[in-house]
């Protein structure tokens, strides 16, 4: 049989790219301490001649151009040396040394893998509290069990527009920035779908100014607790180098834990965190955070700070001098510790009924005038003042149908989205249940709301 000839040495892969791309980086870093050399030069010994000057702006650009290159070389040499499949057997821990940032937009519904392995060990249904105010241990914790070693995680909220997604596949509004090594870098770009990234952007800084709205709110009459929401509206500077703007979670965060510091000193035992949802019976719609404004949640129970779950007023008067105090001592802390600048109005309650539409006017977040406009509204069962609210004219009008007992309002509602009768079904539904009126519920489009309605019907 004769000798097989011996098959050719393949030529090595990557090497001599990734020193070709050094080497021009190293030539380019040279040109531009040559340009910029020179630029001295020519500032010093011609700076009043007019031709020196065009010859510097063109030397500028020149090195803004370099720069710009050289960035390009070292983020393609970076993408270079995560090209290959990382081998995760083995845990890697971060190193010392050099470590590069990694990105991926985190998606709704609990469908990123630290969320659902959190769920699966807590044996737990998502709906019942993922710990976002501990999001950056669990994803490290997460990828420690895969072998893939994480030095930091840093997550950024921004306000943007999703764009065309489906469902629980559309990203949740923020990114999330992972730091390691190179060989765990490998691992999460390979198996996780991260991208190579930049440093992530700045926290927001809070400048000055603007106030801390005290605003209880009462529900039923047989109640014995009431909740407080105190919004802390900071005005955000734009950041820079950033088109997103601000990053609502961290300030949420920053705000959350410089409150928790000035707690103790007042002897209030329990701070709610933003990320808590207040109970149903809190009927005034602003809640939640917006990009300028956040909410906290506090109990009040014979005037001292209790955890939240019930709704029913105490004696208003109980809570005025503990109010007042805590007034004071975030005055006092802005002012002397800057922990959070802001200034402070004095305390204001509306557990009483709006007395006309300048109450409402009185409000500073779009969402309370709404709920003022709908509680007069509803009052006098007059539309006309619905045509005072802003994106939720459906709501009001709806309200002010169930207080009349007239089914005819309920057709009048806008119609919205894919079911355009939404809002008129829903409408007519508690007016039927309402009257006990068959004839009513006959009048609903969708056969699940209609049947559903005729179903409550007490007489047949």
């Amino acid at each position: 049989m004769p000798d097989q000839p011996d098959k050719p040495t393949p030529p090595p892969r990557t090497p001599s790219k990734i020193k070709l791309s050094r080497v021009m980086i190293l030539i380019l870093i040279f040109l531009s301490g040559t340009a910029m050399g020179f630029l001295l030069q020519s500032l010093a010994s011609q700076q009043e001649n007019s031709f020196a000057a065009a010859q510097i702006n063109q030397l500028q650009n020149q090195i803004i151009d370099l720069s710009q290159q050289i960035r390009q070389l070292q983020a393609r040499l970076l993408e270079q040396s995560l090209d290959q499949k990382a081998p995760v057997e083995n845990p890697v821990a971060p190193t010392s040394g050099q470590t590069l940032w990694l990105k991926i937009d985190p998606v709704q519904c609990g469908g990123n893998p630290w969320e659902q392995d959190w769920v699966k060990m807590q044996d737990v249904e998502p709906v019942n509290g993922f710990p976002y105010y501990q999001e950056d241990k669990i994803i490290i914790d997460y990828f420690a069990k895969q072998n893939i070693g994480v030095k930091s995680a840093v997550l950024r909220e921004y306000p943007s527009d999703i764009g065309v997604c489906a469902a629980c596949t559309c990203p949740r509004g923020d990114t999330l920035y992972l730091e390691a090594d190179e060989t765990n870098a490998r691992a999460l770009v390979s198996n996780f779908g991260f991208k190579l990234s930049d440093l992530p952007p700045p926290l927001p800084q809070v400048t000055s100014v603007n106030t801390i709205d005290l605003e209880s709110y009462s529900s039923d009459e047989t109640a014995t607790h009431i909740e407080t929401i105190i919004s802390l509206r900071n005005k955000m500077i734009e950041l820079n180098d950033s088109s997103q703007g601000a990053y609502t979670g961290q300030l949420n965060d920053d705000a959350t834990t410089t409150l928790q510091n000035l707690i103790p000193s007042l002897n209030i035992p329990a701070l709610k965190s933003v990320y808590n949802y207040p109970p149903d019976c809190l009927k005034d719609p602003a809640l939640g955070s917006t990009a300028y404004a956040l909410h906290f949640y506090w109990g009040f129970d014979n005037a001292k700070i209790s955890s939240l779950g019930y709704c029913p007023p105490p004696e208003l008067q109980e809570l005025v001098t503990e109010i007042k105090e805590l007034n004071t001592c975030l005055t006092n802390s802005a002012l002397n510790n800057n922990a959070l600048p802001c200034g402070i109005t004095d305390a204001k309650f509306t557990t009483n009924d709006p007395l006309n539409l300048k109450d409402c006017d009185a409000y500073s977040t779009l969402e309370n005038r709404a709920s003022c406009f709908i509680k007069i509204a509803v009052k006098e069962k007059n539309t006309e003042v619905c045509k005072n609210v802003k994106f939720d004219g459906n709501n009001c009008l709806s309200q002010v149908a169930l207080a009349s007992l007239n089914p005819d309002l309920c057709e009048t509602l806008e119609p919205e989205g894919s079911y355009p009768q939404e809002d008129q079904d829903l409408c007519l539904k508690d007016v039927g249940i309402k009257l006990d009126s068959p004839t009513v519920c006959n009048r609903i489009y969708f056969s699940e709301v209609r049947n559903e309605c005729l179903s409550r019907m007490v007489t047949n």
